[in-house]
């Protein structure tokens, strides 16, 4: 059976945000103090201690209204509104300080349990009332009032606590599994390193590794309007935790694609981005044989004395990465040119050293696809339980 409904208001001490801005200027900063959070410290519905910065404490006096201590709730309230956190530490301070994008919840424990009510800020029924009733300006900003009149299931604290420590377990058990995930990503280069780090081999220019035939170029300079139908093209955003995101690509008139046949990319290309997140790489797959790019993409297609997996995770390297970095130009618009592009130097070992490695790499990529499939799993349940846990059927 359904719980009776109650306000975030009535089950809280208080809530409250942060100063106006000009209330905390970027003057009021200081080497040590009182530390003021940020948004960037709610990571993954997780408080992270990072980044913060500091007040002097007569300043932390003038804000008392905004102060947090260790177990009130962290909530969003501009920008990327919704997300929340508990505070569960504050590296040794007593308190700490709160800016205007954010809003602590401080829960009245006699009527409501922590971690119940954690588990409600963040479900997808407490962002879907967040998000529909926010502001709709430039960025999007939650009022004190839509918060304090968010609506919640209220069940007695014993039910409360029952309902929180099945939805921490399935938490837990989603967290392993990307845990797991995370793990089988560092493996590689750590395998990288153990094979091929101490090794003095052959050095050639990037240009002098790729297929015959090919260059080291970037796209299409302007892809025009949307064209249903049309040719993808691979853009900088479309390189996300070292894979392209199919789902979100646009597409060009073939036409217009056919006058940048140079960078047609065929299946086992490597993409690399040369703007923006400068260094970030992903391997072209079968199902985008013949896409084409951008100006902020290049096209690596690997020679014959070099492998897929070995050249990729080279450019992946701490190393590699520092140099690309190095030739990195603008302050605002960052970008590599081709030039320095194709003359990043590549250590190439025998191929048959490659091609062991190569086969290890695809044993560690079974492995993530078999993780993936098990973390989104753990996901499809946790997101059943907490919407079971909210409408009474837990």
């Amino acid at each position: 059976m359904r719980a009776p409904t109650v306000s975030l208001g009535e089950v809280s001490h208080s809530i409250v945000d942060g100063p106006f801005g000009s209330n905390l200027k970027i003057s009021d900063y200081v080497e040590t103090g009182v530390p003021v959070l940020q948004g960037k410290n709610i990571t993954g519905d997780q408080f992270v201690w990072k980044e913060v910065r500091y007040v002097s404490p007569t300043k932390a006096k003038e804000l008392a209204r905004s102060s947090v201590e260790i177990g009130d709730h962290l909530v969003i309230k501009i920008g990327s509104i919704g997300y929340s956190a508990i505070i569960d530490h504050l590296n040794g301070h007593p308190i700490a300080i709160i800016p205007a994008n954010l809003a602590r919840i401080r829960p009245n424990r006699r009527l409501i349990d922590d971690r119940y009510l954690h588990h409600w800020l963040v479900s997808g029924e407490a962002k879907r009332y967040f998000v529909g009733v926010a502001s709709t300006t430039a960025q999007p900003a939650l009022s004190l009032t839509k918060i304090k009149e968010a609506r919640l299931p209220l069940p007695p604290l014993d039910e409360q606590r029952r309902i929180a420590a099945i939805l921490d377990e399935a938490n837990a058990l989603r967290r392993k599994r990307k845990r797991a995930i995370d793990l089988l990503d560092s493996l590689t280069q750590s395998i990288f390193r153990e094979m091929f780090g101490f090794r003095k081999d052959p050095v050639y220019e990037l240009k002098d590794v790729v297929k015959k035939g090919t260059i080291v170029t970037y796209g299409i300079v302007q892809a025009g309007p949307e064209f249903p139908g049309g040719i993808p093209y691979i853009r900088t955003g479309d390189l996300v935790d070292g894979n392209i995101q199919i789902g979100g690509l646009k597409r060009t008139d073939p036409a217009l694609a056919a006058r940048f046949s140079r960078s047609r990319v065929d299946a086992g290309d490597i993409v690399m981005s040369i703007r923006a997140t400068v260094g970030t790489t992903a391997v072209v797959p079968p199902a985008l044989e013949g896409a084409n790019l951008t100006q902020g993409t290049a096209r690596i297609a690997p020679g014959d004395n070099v492998q897929l997996h070995y050249l990729l995770e080279y450019i992946r390297t701490e190393s590699t990465q520092r140099w690309i970095a190095a030739q990195v130009k603008g302050a605002t618009f960052l970008e590599i040119t081709l030039g320095r592009l194709r003359e990043l130097p590549v250590a190439v070992p025998p191929l048959d050293l490659q091609n062991e490695f190569s086969n290890i790499v695809m044993k560690v990529r079974r492995e993530q696809t078999r993780s993936v499939r098990q973390a989104a799993l753990a996901d499809s349940l946790f997101f059943s339980l907490q919407s079971r846990a909210f409408s009474g059927l837990l």
